[in-house]
């Protein structure tokens, strides 16, 4: 944990999530739609099937 690559890494995550308003979890992003917090399994499997066939 004292390794400044490990400290760099956090921090560039963290400034992503920042700049996603990304501040809770479970969020997933999902092509170009982020999905926050809890979603069910069928929903889930929706959004991927939906997002595969956009792609």
């Amino acid at each position: 944990m004292d390794d400044p690559a490990i400290d760099r890494q956090i921090n560039e995550t963290r400034a992503l999530a920042q700049t996603l308003k990304i501040n809770g979890t479970p969020t997933f992003v999902m092509g170009n739609e982020l999905v926050r917090g809890y979603v069910p399994l069928d929903s889930m499997v929706q959004i991927v099937a939906q997002e595969r066939a956009e792609g």
